[in-house]
């Protein structure tokens, strides 16, 4: 499995990877950077903008006899943590795709990859007026988040398969699966 992708931006095509060298490069320009929820670690980042760009979730909630949901005297769904039924929901962090996340993304990965040689300044300077149609922000979201994101960087290595996974709240927060919170499971 190659973790490297090309994507397209603005006709131009950038190699991306998704390694070490390309979280080091985010995290020394946009750590304690970006405004909440972001943080300007990439493999906390990305997963915001997955859950932001979703306009409904899943969620367990409080069923009848006959399995359908059941609302508050408000009209409110009453989540549950275990049992219920699953439904889906309006995301209340629903933004669309982030486009100024991908950018960000992109440049972090494609300097990785060495496709992209402009410092982050420079590059954002240029990016600020391309005109990106809803497609190509679709596919620029793909080949980044599903691709590299979740074919690389949130992916369980071979062999792990007794390696403590992020609870929902955990991974939700971008936490780590241990208490300890250094990234690494105990």
């Amino acid at each position: 499995m190659m973790n490297r992708v090309k994507a397209s931006v603005d006709g131009r095509e950038y190699e991306l990877e998704a390694s070490l060298l390309a979280a080091d490069y985010y995290a020394e320009e946009f750590a304690g950077n970006l405004k909440a929820p972001y943080r300007g670690v990439l493999e906390d980042d990305m997963p915001v903008t997955f859950r932001r760009s979703r306009p409904t979730v899943e969620a367990y909630v409080m069923a009848d006899k006959d399995g359908k949901p059941v609302k508050d005297d408000d009209g409110n769904l009453i989540p549950v943590e275990h049992g219920g039924v699953k439904v889906d929901v309006p995301n209340k962090e629903y933004r669309g795709v982030d486009g100024l996340a991908l950018v960000r993304y992109v440049w972090a990965m494609g300097a990785a990859a060495g496709s992209i040689d402009e410092r982050w300044e420079d590059f954002f300077e240029r990016m600020s007026h391309v005109d990106f149609s809803t497609r190509e922000m679709t596919q620029l979201f793909l080949v980044v988040i599903l691709d590299l994101g979740g074919g690389h960087i949130f992916r369980k290595p071979e062999g792990h398969a007794d390696a403590v996974d992020a609870d929902d709240g955990q991974a939700a927060a971008g936490g780590s699966a241990d208490a300890g919170g250094d990234g690494v499971a105990d």
